[in-house]
């Protein structure tokens, strides 16, 4: 059910140039399937991309996609990827080595689900964003601990890695050569992407949040719940962060915060326990790179906490 409730941004953020770049091309179902890092035992793993691949031209990175072999769910109790500046052609066994420069953390999330689709590019959940410098090449590492299942990513003979499994701490790893995973760095395209899992209500089935219509400028992306109990009360938590918060303390069971909240929307469900929420976006430029989390929360008074939670979104506002 979709309602006419309209939320539309007024913030102010400097604009950037939309674009992506591939590596090494736009070609996410080709290429050999390979378990590291994301379908293996505990993982340190690191990438070296060329800044001639990324333009040679200062840009803010804003998103980060990886081209999966298969469709799948993807459950870690921690995933944390770190991007860094690195003067040498190539990367050093020596994983500090190689973040020398000093490196951000662009994602850090316990407990983290990732559905993706395979032989597309699937975004992972870039929390920060990383300013390249347009001169020095890059290194881009992840750090993937305790995988309940997993898939393989995509890779062609290209780009360097260096990694180590059964990882707790080593400092050295293995040069693997030019077999690094094939990757898409987005800068200002728009993007719609969902992750996490929803806490099953007294129905059996988690609410479920899925994201549809479009982030780019001037256009309207819906919030789309389904699962919610029959003409419930519903919650839309839109915010400009995203976390991972256990509420089982707080009485609901195995249920997620998942958006560090700024707007919260109030509607009702459908007699299906179907809602759609929009959120419209200016046609300015301005807009450009922001990053909306969305995630529902819905009453359930079957279900422990007499509420449950719905899986979240990530909106990428571009072009």
């Amino acid at each position: 059910m979709r309602t006419t409730t309209l939320l539309t941004l007024s913030l102010f953020v400097s604009g950037l140039t939309a674009q992506s770049f591939y590596v090494p091309a736009d070609t996410p179902g080709t290429g050999t399937a390979n378990a590291f890092p994301f379908n293996t035992s505990d993982m340190r793993y690191q990438a070296l991309v060329l800044a001639s691949e990324l333009g040679s031209t200062p840009a803010m990175i804003r998103g980060f996609a990886l081209a999966p072999s298969a469709n799948g769910t993807l459950a870690y109790a921690q995933v944390t990827m770190k991007m860094a500046h690195l003067a040498s052609p190539t990367l050093s066994t020596d994983f500090a080595t190689n973040l020398a420069a000093g490196a951000t953390t662009t994602m850090d999330q316990p407990n983290w689900v990732w559905p993706v689709t395979g032989n597309v590019w699937n975004q992972v959940d870039m929390q920060t964003p990383f300013f390249f410098n347009g001169v020095d090449n890059v290194v881009v590492e992840f750090t993937v601990i305790g995988r309940s299942s997993g898939v393989a990513m995509r890779r062609e003979n290209t780009n360097q890695r260096v990694y180590l499994g059964s990882y707790v701490g080593q400092t050295t790893g293995t040069n693997g050569g030019l077999t690094a995973f094939k990757m898409r760095w987005i800068t200002g395209d728009a993007e719609l992407s969902v992750y996490g899992r929803g806490c099953p209500g007294s129905n059996s089935l988690p609410p479920t949040l899925g994201l549809s219509g479009s982030a780019q400028l001037g256009q309207l992306y819906w919030n789309d719940l389904t699962n919610a109990l029959p003409n419930t009360a519903a919650a839309l938590v839109l915010g400009f962060g995203s976390t991972t918060v256990d509420l089982s303390p707080a009485g609901l069971t195995s249920c997620n915060l998942y958006v560090n909240g700024g707007v919260t929307l109030f509607a009702a469900a459908g007699p299906n326990g179907d809602l759609s929420l929009p959120v419209g976006i200016p046609s300015d430029p301005a807009f450009t790179g922001i990053v909306i989390y969305s995630q529902y929360a819905a009453l359930d008074t079957g279900a422990a906490g007499n509420a449950t939670t719905s899986n979240y979104g990530r909106a990428l506002i571009g072009n």
